[in-house]
């Protein structure tokens, strides 16, 4: 379940919770977790206030072990997974649902990946494991490569072995929510990153720009203000392409590939450059670009 931000997602996981729980009763044992304490608190509130509407008073929350009885037999947990730490209180236990909360959010996926091992239930019930995400978080890169871009929205795909499917929405989806003052939120918590601002609105996941650079870029100050002048010639590659060191290293390697491949395909190198320019071009701070023009020309004369 992965869109922009404001798509009920996490109220939709739990809404899956509860049919799991409803369905298979003392059999379930679904557990849900997330990246911090104080947001899997916030989530064990949410469910709390779902399953006392469809239990009554026959749900048993003790919170201080963040589990639910039900009524039925069924067991829900809810932790934090940050770590191997957080992971050793799950060691060698069985769950039947795995809901990982803001999957996006985690520094490291391998503990998500080590806790399908705990997925282990009795014949005859599915073992399923859920995933909330939106772009920009550190493990957005993986998220695309992996999910996103693998298969359309709503269409079933293997990898390793196990049938995923990709379940998008974002706040347009959400008739809970006042769109426009949701979007003034947004829009404040993005800063001058409008490229984070426009995933988070539309669930649009090809934001490398935003990822790379977060709220440091600014168009209006790094953006050079007409298209690369100047042509690109294989001697002038060859040459290690003379304002690429002014970038940052990363970045410059990027730039290379770019342009090598684009001699390879026989495209003129120049106009990749200015067809690109929220990419390589916004790359380079105003402050360089007199010093990055004369090694330039004194390369090309």
């Amino acid at each position: 379940m992965a869109g922009g931000r404001g798509g009920g997602k996490s109220t939709g996981a739990l809404l899956l919770v509860l049919r799991h729980v409803e369905k298979y009763g003392e059999k379930a044992r679904p557990l849900i977790v997330r990246e911090t304490h104080k947001a899997i608190t916030e989530l064990e509130e949410q469910l709390d206030s779902l399953l006392s509407v469809a239990y009554g008073k026959g749900v048993r929350h003790n919170r201080a072990e963040h589990t639910f009885r039900l009524p039925n037999g069924a067991i829900i947990e809810c932790g934090q997974l940050d770590g191997p730490n957080a992971y050793k209180k799950y060691q060698g236990r069985s769950f039947t649902l795995l809901i990982v909360d803001e999957f996006g959010l985690l520094a490291d996926r391998r503990w998500v990946d080590l806790l399908k091992s705990n997925l282990r239930g009795a014949e005859g019930i599915p073992l399923r494991e859920v995933r909330t995400a939106n772009p920009g978080g550190p493990l957005h890169a993986l998220i695309h490569q992996n999910f996103i871009a693998r298969q359309l929205a709503w269409h079933p795909y293997e990898l390793d072995g196990e049938t995923w499917v990709n379940c998008p929405s974002t706040l347009i989806d959400n008739p809970h929510l006042d769109h426009e003052d949701y979007k003034r939120r947004l829009r404040a918590a993005c800063g001058n990153d409008e490229e984070l601002f426009r995933a988070w609105i539309n669930g649009d996941w090809n934001i490398a720009r935003g990822a790379f650079f977060g709220g440091t870029l600014d168009e209006k100050v790094h953006m050079l203000p007409v298209a690369w002048p100047y042509p690109i010639t294989k001697e002038w590659l060859a040459m290690g392409a003379p304002f690429l060191p002014s970038m940052n290293s990363r970045v410059a390697a990027v730039a290379r590939s770019i342009c090598r491949r684009a001699y390879r395909s026989g495209f003129d190198c120049s106009k990749t450059l200015s067809a690109m320019p929220n990419s390589l071009s916004v790359m380079i701070p105003r402050m360089t670009v007199s010093g990055t023009l004369q090694r330039f020309r004194l390369h090309t004369t």
